[in-house]
């Protein structure tokens, strides 16, 4: 008779299964690499997989002139490259009909709150309940600039019964002192409970490799391999509870983040 299995420990503190919440999902620096090749097409490949609520809209911010349709070819073009899996056209067509191009400048204060309206607007039009997760694919250094036009416009704070969330992507400040220095300006506007940090960095080879190693090995019954197979199973978790928004990482293979 087989043993009976005990609860896995690399669940621990996670809900078996998040019901993904309508939202408006804002990305900075809309026309760069990291949406071409990254956000867009793995929130393509959440809706092929049926795991994107229907009332999500995707808006993306950047400072070049282009329409909704525009960026929706561009995005399709993207898509269809970088997909990890074969873009079918009946579900391309619904999800497209789900972006949006938003065009400002980042340091335009005016842009922010035009971008409010909008956002207002898809709470009405596309049933996003004003929830709002704002994606920063921009370069480092416009950090400051978004978040404090955000303040300025109100969009740090979520309407009624909604949110606001802000997830960060890229290394986060180059050295202690300057990654101090920007945390210090994103709770000047966020919460913590409101802000999700992401080091794509920490999800290439190396720290892949951790998570090879972890499973590799047998599990940990002696005082002096526990340690070490509970920092590993603290990484493995994280790599998979930083959005609260369906459990699961859309940019990098694996996307650290932190609440602390």
């Amino acid at each position: 008779m087989s043993e009976k299995q005990g609860p896995n420990p690399l669940r621990e503190g996670l809900s078996t299964r998040a019901v993904p919440q309508p939202c408006a999902v804002v990305i900075f620096g809309a026309t760069g690499d990291l949406t071409h090749r990254k956000l867009v097409p793995a929130l393509y490949n959440i809706a092929a997989d049926g795991e994107l609520p229907p009332a999500v809209a995707v808006v993306g911010f950047a400072r070049r002139p282009k329409s909704d349709d525009e960026f929706r070819q561009e995005m399709e073009e993207a898509t269809r490259k970088f997909s990890r899996q074969t873009v079918r056209d009946e579900i391309w067509d619904g999800f497209a009909r789900s972006l949006f191009y938003h065009q400002s400048e980042f340091g335009d204060e005016a842009g922010y709150k035009k971008l409010a309206q909008r956002l207002d607007q898809l709470d009405k039009e596309s049933g996003t309940r004003g929830n709002r997760l704002f994606y920063f694919a921009a370069s480092p250094d416009q950090f400051e600039t978004i978040i404090q036009n955000l303040k300025k416009a109100g969009l740090n704070k979520a309407p009624d019964s909604g949110w606001a969330r802000v997830i960060l992507e890229k290394p986060f400040g180059t050295d202690l002192k300057s990654a101090r220095r920007l945390n210090r300006v994103v709770h000047s506007s966020f919460s913590e409970d409101q802000t999700y940090r992401i080091d794509h960095f920490l999800g290439k080879e190396t720290a892949q490799n951790i998570l090879v190693l972890r499973f590799a090995i047998a599990p940990a019954t002696t005082r002096a391999r526990a340690p070490c197979a509970t920092w590993c199973r603290t990484i493995f978790c994280s790599c998979f509870a930083w959005s609260g928004w369906n459990h699961r990482p859309i940019s990098a293979p694996i996307a650290f983040a932190t609440k602390r």
